[in-house]
């Protein structure tokens, strides 16, 4: 059994999950600062981690699970209809060549990236999610979650004081494999 342990270094709350080809398979949501949860419950395989700067409008749960099964499903599916039309372009003179390009294009346009991008007051890809991507499950794991900082200036407009944010450092994951050792820094793209 694995033991992935995530601690919140950030001073906001933050959304954290584990898929597999984009299928939800363990979340929690509103991590506070400083504190640490166990994702316990895995056998062996390969997972992706994500965590994310928390709202109420970006929490994790398994309302797309099953668009990201069908996705996975065409994709498979163009695959071997692509692979079936190589195999038979010597025996039909060429004209399967129509099967490998429809392949193709069914396993392509079912391919999906689901990541928001969020703008605060302007600021683009502030909550993009960070990624660690093919965590091998069986292995122990250390991630700490950095980043996430929010800048800005108070200012008065209209007689009102309000917080102007100006930027928001992107989150960073810092891990450690506790199985090998090994260690790596992921950053949540910007934009």
């Amino acid at each position: 059994m694995s033991n992935i342990k995530i601690t919140n270094n950030t001073n906001l709350p933050i959304h954290i999950c584990m898929t597999w080809k984009g299928i939800v398979q363990y979340y929690k949501n509103d991590l506070q600062p400083g504190e640490s949860y166990n994702f316990d419950k895995f056998g062996m395989g390969w997972s992706d981690f994500h965590a994310v700067v928390g709202t109420e409008s970006n929490k994790f749960n398994h309302d797309q699970d099953f668009a990201n099964i069908l996705s996975f499903g065409a994709a498979i599916t163009g695959v071997v209809i692509g692979v079936a039309g190589l195999v038979l372009v010597p025996f039909s003179g060429g004209s399967s060549t129509a099967l490998v390009a429809a392949g193709t294009a069914l396993a392509i346009s079912s391919t999906s990236v689901s990541a928001a991008s969020v703008a605060i007051d302007g600021i683009n890809g502030a909550l993009l999610p960070a990624s660690l991507k093919a965590i091998f499950v069986s292995d122990h794991y250390d991630i700490s979650i950095y980043g996430g900082d929010i800048l800005g200036d108070h200012e008065k407009s209209d007689g009102e004081e309000k917080f102007v944010v100006s930027r928001i450092d992107p989150l960073r994951i810092e891990w450690k494999n506790l199985a090998n050792g090994n260690t790596g820094i992921e950053v949540a793209p910007t934009n």
